[in-house]
């Protein structure tokens, strides 16, 4: 086993270090082109170019051979798709530019550089796997903001427009570029906005995005000096930052940890006004630098830059009262955990994660004789009760893990990336929690606190959120009959003990008591 990891690591540290070669070779061309004279410049620019190509494509395959999960796989997988069609396009364009033959627009490269952008935009939206399914304001009010920008891009390069002697095909290709590229540029930092994408403790992945935004920047500049026909390859500010950008692509893919996505948004940050904040300014910057002292121009610019921040200011209200409003219909009053609205989503989702590899686990909690509580104390203390074993079961659960209140006295647990013992465990030291808590229950004879019943069911392959909930509840059940205070896991057969009286089971009910390991005067099955 030793050497067959062995193998399988020495192919990937030798791509890494070639990885790093191809970096460092890409760093000394870019220093070496404004050193040189115009002509060796220029093959300089082209070769700066291909070899942080490489870069990407090197950089995404290696994040595509280590994922685990199909979502994984596939995202890295449209990303290289999207830097071997940039590779591609450069090759293509070298051509064009070292023989001095450039064919009339739309040409291969052209095509290949907005299936590049489009294709990698396509990458890490499914490498966010599209988990928060509900439509999040901030989509809805993606589609007009990036309607704003284009028009906003059309009114600032109008003047070069009707200065420029191309036809009406090559100035749509090139007007192409900006729209396609901001616009994609938008959807990647949305992912962030909305949580599919988490870039925390993740910079290889941070920088993957920083490399495409690079991209989408560089080509909103390249578009006045190609309207001008100005444009001279190895002459311009613009030409390294398209390496820099696919180096960044390359590299961060190549350090980028497994992606994370949030399920759910409740207790999200508002981050929302960052989108069209950081669009706005940062395209009102770009163009009053670009205008220079046409002062409509800049003005119109700054204008651009107000309505960007009072768009953020009304985004970021209207998303904080979507997000309380949200919160307050999946939290149940009394005891201040999820309630059963909130569970629907996350059992989907847990089942969407299931059917990629990740399994979870539910257990179901009924507070022993909690009837007898309620009608000895009064309801007011029962509910009392209730709110502090929630508080408890939630304080005490998994980073990951959620309660929700399931009904009446009942609560369960969504337990993730565990198998049967594992949340058998998990929910032992839940019910051993409550116990030790010593919460005083007089009718709960004969422990005098309270303490609680627990069925466990783990997902089986090809198994629905209902039936697992099922064969859990059915577990809750047997849990009561054998004594209650335990924890019975379903599909796990125990033994019974030598001359024990064991009830005739029920049709089809596979599921066994897992004796507790002896709480407090605890009787054991």
């Amino acid at each position: 086993m030793a050497a067959s990891v062995d193998r399988a690591a020495g192919p990937a540290h030798r791509a890494r270090a070639v990885l790093l070669g191809l970096a460092l070779v890409c760093l000394g061309l870019l220093v070496a082109v404004p050193l040189t004279g115009s002509e060796l410049g220029l093959w300089l620019t082209c070769a700066h170019w291909v070899v942080s190509g490489g870069v990407a494509v090197l950089g995404t395959l290696l994040a595509r051979t280590a994922a685990g999960s199909a979502p994984d796989r596939e995202g890295w997988g449209l990303l290289l798709t999207g830097q071997l069609c940039w590779l591609a396009a450069v090759v293509i364009y070298d051509g064009f530019v070292l023989t001095g033959r450039y064919p009339p627009s739309p040409t291969v490269s052209d095509v290949l550089w907005l299936g590049a952008g489009v294709v990698s935009a396509a990458g890490l939206r499914r490498l966010g796997r599209a988990r928060t399914r509900r439509r999040d304001l901030s989509w809805m009010e993606l589609a007009p903001l990036g309607a704003a920008v284009c028009v906003l891009l059309l009114v600032l390069l109008w003047p070069q427009i009707e200065r420029s002697t191309l036809g009406p095909v090559a100035v749509v290709t090139i007007l192409a570029y900006p729209f396609v590229y901001v616009s994609i540029a938008m959807v990647m930092i949305q992912a962030v906005v909305a949580g599919s994408l988490q870039l925390r403790h993740n910079w290889g992945l941070g920088a993957v995005l920083a490399g495409l935004v690079v991209e989408a920047g560089t080509f909103v500049a390249w578009a006045p000096p190609l309207l001008g026909q100005t444009y001279l390859v190895g002459d311009s500010l613009l030409d390294p930052a398209w390496s820099i950008g696919m180096m960044l692509i390359g590299v961060g893919a190549w350090a980028a940890r497994p992606v994370e996505g949030r399920a759910d948004l409740t207790g999200a940050r508002n981050r929302g006004g960052v989108l069209p904040t950081v669009s706005f300014l940062l395209l009102s910057a770009v163009q009053i630098v670009a205008t220079g002292r046409d002062a409509r121009m800049g003005a119109l610019s700054i204008g651009v830059g107000m309505v960007g921040v009072l768009l953020a200011i009304r985004g970021s209200a209207l998303r904080r009262t979507n997000a309380a409003l949200r919160l307050d219909s999946r939290t149940d009053p009394l005891m201040g955990i999820a309630n059963r609205l909130q569970l629907v989503d996350d059992l989907r989702d847990a089942d969407e994660r299931a059917a990629e590899g990740e399994r979870y686990a539910v257990a179901l909690f009924d507070l022993d004789h909690f009837k007898a509580y309620n009608d000895g104390l009064g309801h007011q203390a029962g509910d009392l009760a209730l709110q502090s074993v929630a508080m408890l079961l939630d304080r005490t659960s998994r980073g990951g893990d959620r309660i929700y209140r399931y009904g009446g006295e009942e609560l369960l647990l969504l337990i993730r990336g565990v198998d049967l013992d594992q949340a058998r465990q998990v929910a032992e030291r839940q019910r051993g929690a409550l116990e030790q808590a010593r919460l005083s229950h007089p009718g709960n004879e004969p422990y005098g606190v309270m303490t609680t019943s627990v069925g466990v069911a783990c997902v089986l392959p090809g198994e629905t959120p209902q039936q697992v909930t099922e064969r859990a509840d059915a577990a809750l059940y047997r849990a009561k009959e054998q004594g209650r205070n335990r924890v019975v896991a379903a599909g796990v057969p125990v033994p019974p003990a030598k001359d024990a009286v064991v009830p005739r089971p029920r049709s089809g009910d596979h599921d066994a008591a897992q004796p507790s390991p002896g709480g407090p005067g605890q009787p054991h099955a």
